[in-house]
C-alpha cells in the first residue's frame, strides 16, 4: 500500500492524529531501524494525544467560560479567601462526591476568577463543567418554570416532562 493510500485510509477511519504525525513518526522509525510494533505505538500515541486535546477544546467550549482564568494568576494576599480550601477545591476531589461549587461574596473578591480557574482545571482533568453567572442561572431556571421544563439545566437526562408544574387553567363548577 503506497503512503497516500494509507493516509487516506486513516482520514476515513478519522484518525486524524495518526494522519498529523504520520510522516514524522515513519521518517523516524526508518532512520532509527524502530520495529513496526514501535512505529504503531507511536502513531497510537499521537491519535491519542491527539483526541484528548480535542476533547479539550470542545469541553472549555461547551463550558461556556466568559475568559480563560488559571489559579496561577489569582492573588491569594488580596483576598480573604482560604487558599487551602480553594487548592484543596482546585484538586478536584469535590467532583467525585458530585458536588457542585458555589462561590459567594461582594464584587472583587475573586468568586469568578476561582470558579473559572477551578473548572478550567477540573476540564483538563477529564471533567465535564458548565460555568453559570448567578443571573444566567437564575434566568434559565424562571425559563424552565415557564415552559414547564423544571430540572432541566440540572438533569442531564432530560426528556421527562414536568410533572409538578402547575399551569393556569379555567374551571368551570358545575
Amino acid at each position: 500500500m503506497e503512503r497516500h493510500e494509507m493516509l487516506a485510509q486513516l482520514r476515513a477511519l478519522k484518525l486524524h492524529g495518526m494522519v498529523a504525525a504520520f510522516d514524522e513518526v515513519i521518517d523516524e522509525g526508518i532512520k532509527r531501524s524502530r520495529t513496526p510494533f514501535d512505529v504503531l505505538g507511536r502513531l497510537l500515541q499521537a491519535e491519542s494525544s491527539e483526541r484528548h486535546a480535542r476533547s479539550i477544546r470542545y469541553q472549555m467550549s461547551a463550558a461556556r467560560f466568559p475568559v480563560y482564568r488559571d489559579l496561577d494568576s489569582f492573588e491569594f494576599k488580596e483576598s480573604p479567601v482560604n487558599e487551602q480550601q480553594i487548592r484543596s477545591l482546585y484538586a478536584g476531589g469535590f467532583t467525585e462526591e458530585k458536588r457542585n461549587i458555589v462561590f459567594v461574596g461582594g464584587p472583587g473578591t475573586g468568586k469568578t476568577h476561582l470558579g473559572l480557574a477551578i473548572a478550567t482545571h477540573a476540564v483538563k482533568n477529564r471533567k465535564r463543567v458548565r460555568f453559570f453567572s448567578v443571573v444566567d442561572l437564575v434566568n434559565q431556571l424562571e425559563q424552565e418554570k415557564v415552559a414547564c421544563h423544571q430540572g432541566r439545566l440540572a438533569a442531564p437526562t432530560a426528556g421527562r416532562y414536568c410533572s409538578t408544574c402547575s399551569r393556569s387553567s379555567t374551571r368551570r363548577r358545575a
